[in-house]
């Protein structure tokens, strides 16, 4: 890549974050209300958290198949049902985790296990679920262990894009936000969505920002360091793994949402599980490569 497009996608970049400052910033300070509803058609209405989400999945979903065609070199019809189950996967797990943790509440109300667009989605449960999916395809379709790998390196990569674009659901149903705060960039949270024991607050930490924000910086750094370097096959999952959950870590400590046990919430639990689990395979691996040439 020469220095002009660099240039070029930076200054892209820098106009679309400015925009959508600008976009954000009524929001933020309270002046203009936000509305949950993205179109309303008679009795049928279009919500943003569900209309984000479709438009994450399409993303990563194009991003990859535009990625495997130069980095993978896989057959083009058996990526695109491999990602279609792998993305139906990481949906279903999303959900069906996110109600499991929360049973008490959708015990009483099971109606709503099914109203996606009202929010509920764990990003651990959609890891786990996208896993089970992407195994199982590939080993239908006979794809290599290498092929495999390459492939889900790609699919790593749209991840926490996805993610990034996904969270700004959250952001219209005003979930997902965090503790009081007065810095610059605090948002408004209206009354009816703030939690009992601030209810008299009335701007919050916005973690949805936080979380998307860092989800893009690890979309470059996997993308600069795994895919444009040709990493080892499988590098780009263990990194995601370590990135993101190390990001989520810290994130948990400002919100005011989140399902507690012990002294961490669960998705810090997961998180330290996730971080363990892939360290101790960058480790093996590496003492593997280097007792091969030992030898």
């Amino acid at each position: 890549m020469t220095a002009r497009m660099i240039w070029l996608k930076l200054a892209l970049g820098l106009i679309f974050g400015l925009g959508l400052g600008w976009w954000l910033a009524p929001y933020f300070a309270g002046t203009k209300a936000i509305d949950p509803i993205w179109l309303t058609l008679g009795s049928f209405q279009l919500y943003w958290y569900g209309l984000l989400m479709a438009v994450a999945v399409l993303t990563g979903f194009l991003l990859v198949t535009k990625l495997s065609q130069r980095y993978a070199r896989l057959d083009p019809d058996a990526t695109f049902y491999i990602l279609v189950a792998t993305a139906f996967g990481g949906v279903l797990g999303a959900r069906l985790l996110f109600v499991i943790l929360s049973w008490p509440l959708y015990a009483q109300q099971w109606s709503e296990i099914w109203q996606i667009h009202h929010g509920g989605m764990s990003i651990h449960g959609a890891i786990i679920g996208g896993a089970v999916s992407f195994y199982f395809a590939t080993r239908h379709f006979k794809l290599t262990r290498l092929d495999a790998w390459r492939l889900m390196d790609l699919v790593t990569i749209a991840l926490p894009l996805g993610q990034a674009i996904g969270r700004f659901g959250n952001f219209f149903n005003q979930e997902a936000f965090g503790g009081p705060t007065a810095l610059p960039w605090k948002m408004f949270v209206a009354p009816a969505f703030r939690p009992t024991d601030f209810a008299q607050w009335s701007y919050f930490h916005p973690t949805f920002l936080y979380e998307a924000i860092g989800n893009v910086a690890i979309v470059a750094i996997l993308w600069q360091c795994c895919i444009r370097r040709g990493a080892v096959p499988g590098t780009a999952v263990l990194w995601y793994l370590i990135l993101y959950s190390s990001l989520r870590f810290i994130v948990e400590w400002w919100r005011v949402d989140s399902l507690t046990l012990g002294w961490l919430t669960l998705a810090q639990w997961g998180s330290l599980a996730l971080i363990v689990l892939a360290v101790s395979i960058l480790v093996y691996r590496r003492m593997t490569v280097s007792q091969h040439h030992g030898n």
